[in-house]
């Protein structure tokens, strides 16, 4: 069981965490740095709160954090070879990876969202139990 106080702060740390899962919609490289940095607040809000992290937030996460590295990796090597870059059209393999992304980041931020009602549920019942 833990303490209310406990409580209450993981609930401020995992409404900041959505912000930060919001902006890793943007892209694989930019936004790639905010979702590793949500990933972070995800760490210190479950070691804070001590209530477990959703399955749907953690494997999201994870996974979208990897299809990021491959998407960077494969338009890094696309651009190098001139199959892409300014004025060519998208290969189609990059696209499915972008959309893969959008996607990861789309279930962390719901997985993110459970997470908060989670500890509201958890702030009521030791509120009630007190």
């Amino acid at each position: 069981m833990t303490t209310p106080v406990r409580q209450a702060i993981g609930l401020v740390i995992a409404v900041i965490t959505i912000p930060f899962l919001a902006i890793g919609l943007v892209d694989p490289l930019e936004g790639g740095v905010a979702l590793i940095v949500a990933g972070a607040f995800i760490v210190v809000t479950r070691l804070v709160s001590r209530l477990p992290v959703p399955r749907v937030e953690w494997i999201a996460w994870t996974a979208t954090v990897v299809v990021g590295m491959v998407t960077i990796a494969v338009a890094y090597v696309m651009w190098r070879d001139g199959t892409t870059g300014p004025g060519r059209d998208m290969p189609w393999g990059l696209g499915l990876l972008l959309v893969l992304y959008e996607v990861g980041v789309a279930a962390t931020i719901i997985g993110g969202v459970i997470y908060v009602v989670r500890h509201v549920k958890a702030l009521r019942e030791a509120a009630s139990n007190a």
